[in-house]
């Protein structure tokens, strides 16, 4: 698939900072599952997504028509700040429903679930 990450970084107005978390950004594979009109993306990076440049490319491609998407990324340097690593777990907890009425948290000190009322 050819893509150009530059439409993404234009669209959402980047600064430098920003854009160089997308460096070697580069798609590897589409595929697309008819039967459950669900498309996954796969794509290559230097280093994980901040969770709201992750959510932004999600946005690109709805708005450009791919309807139900996950992005799979794989990144050579998968450091993130705690604070990007609860906003994806919550956002997982909340695709597949799980915890029940508790959120996961991950911290200096380890793992808990903190229920909610």
């Amino acid at each position: 698939m050819s893509f150009d990450i530059s439409k993404i970084i234009e669209r959402f107005g980047y600064n430098a900072d920003k854009a160089a978390y997308f460096n070697n950004f580069q798609v590897t594979g589409v595929l697309y599952q008819k039967g459950k009109n669900f498309t996954i993306i796969k794509a290559e990076n230097d280093c994980m997504l901040l969770y709201s440049l992750y959510k932004d490319v999600l946005t690109f491609f709805e708005e450009n028509g791919v309807d139900n998407l996950k992005l799979y990324l794989k990144a050579k340097d998968q450091d993130l700040p705690i604070r990007e690593i609860n906003l994806y777990l919550e956002e997982y907890r909340r695709e597949n429903n799980l915890f029940g009425s508790c959120v996961p948290v991950i911290s200096e000190d380890g793992f808990v679930l903190s229920y909610t009322e």
